[in-house]
């Protein structure tokens, strides 16, 4: 007769008779190096889901609140450590378009233009789907708006206008 107990998949009494292979022991094995990860990195991310976040973020990236003229705001953020992005897309009328133009602290000329704007591969791999697979921005109107204080943190806006279509697309970079 075989003297030897079946091993218990019931842990919750005895953690000795837990086997080594099951789900819990591995979930609890990687749980310290995957807070320990979090909280060394200092990271996070989402999207702006509420009308008021929404308007949160235009006034965050452009400068000045949202007026009734814009539409259809979309925006997403991610932060490690000390360094911020904040993606922004929204539509428009022509006063709103003017405002914004007159923020500009750096217009780039078309024949300098690196073109890391909406759907080019040099984007961030953090920036959303939106942004990712936006339209081409070969044509549009691009410009920086600078907030960068001397010896202190880079913090600049980059602004590309769709004007055909009267939509924005803004990238806010912000670092230590």
């Amino acid at each position: 007769m075989n003297s030897r107990r079946p091993k218990s998949r019931d842990c919750s009494d005895d953690w000795s008779r837990c086997p080594r292979d099951s789900a819990l022991s591995r979930w609890w094995a990687w749980a310290p190096v995957f807070a320990l990860s979090l909280i060394l990195t200092g990271c996070g991310w989402g999207e702006a889901k509420s009308e008021s976040d929404r308007q949160s973020a235009f006034t965050e990236v452009i400068g000045f609140d949202a007026p009734a003229g814009v539409t259809k705001i979309e925006s997403s953020y991610y932060w490690m450590r000390d360094a911020y992005a904040c993606w922004l897309r929204f539509e428009c009328d022509d006063s709103t378009l003017e405002r914004v133009r007159k923020l500009a602290t750096n217009k780039t000329p078309e024949s300098e233009r690196n073109f890391s704007g909406p759907s080019h591969a040099e984007h961030n791999p953090n920036a959303p789907d939106w942004w990712k697979h936006g339209p081409d921005p070969t044509g549009f109107e691009e410009f920086s708006i600078d907030r960068t204080v001397k010896d202190s943190r880079y913090d600049k806006s980059h602004v590309y206008i769709d004007r055909r279509n009267h939509i924005v697309y803004a990238e806010r970079e912000v670092s230590e």
